[in-house]
């Protein structure tokens, strides 16, 4: 669920992280996994993905991250 804001350059850890289940996942087929941001207040993003398969949702969760310094370089 991160890659909405790493992918912006944007260095976020996880406060809090809901997921509900709603059917399991097949071996094979391929799956689709999006993710966004849904809001933005300060440093807190509020972040929302779903997992599905076609047209049938299999996962939804949701997410707090907060934005911190990136760490420098090692």
């Amino acid at each position: 669920m991160s890659m909405p804001l790493h992918s912006s350059g944007t260095f976020a850890v996880t406060a809090r992280l809901e997921l509900d289940l709603r059917a399991a996942a097949p071996i094979g087929p391929p799956l689709v996994v999006e993710a966004w941001v849904d809001a933005r207040a300060g440093r807190r993003y509020d972040l929302r993905g779903e997992l599905r398969e076609d047209d049938r949702m299999l996962a939804s969760a949701r997410a707090v991250y907060v934005e911190l310094e990136a760490p420098g370089e090692l």
